[in-house]
């Protein structure tokens, strides 16, 4: 996932990105995978589209709100997300009227 988050910060024209169904959650590194995938974000500026459904990521995945504000879609659907972190991500969704999050 570092190798491909390194990658992505040479295609800022990237408007679409779909990790799907990678179970990249799987044997507990959640956590750096969506660290990664943070840090790479602000390399993608024209990205619209971000999909991550069905990866194993928890409750990890609330810390990518903060990093992908300029999103238009942002699907975290089938990642395991506990009640109150839901509730954070609809929460602090409602700060960009323009997203569409799909948990």
């Amino acid at each position: 996932m570092e190798a491909l988050c390194g990658t992505l910060t040479h295609l800022p024209q990237l408007k679409e990105l779909n990790l799907c169904f990678n179970n990249l959650g799987k044997c507990g590194n959640a956590e750096t995978v969506m660290k990664a995938l943070c840090g790479s974000m602000a390399h993608l500026p024209q990205l619209e589209k971000l999909n991550l459904i069905d990866n194993h990521l928890g409750d990890s995945v609330a810390n990518i709100l903060p990093a992908a504000a300029h999103l238009k879609k942002l699907d975290l659907s089938g990642n395991d997300i506990s009640p109150g972190v839901k509730q954070r991500l609809q929460l602090a969704a409602k700060v960009n009227p323009g997203l569409y999050l799909n948990i």
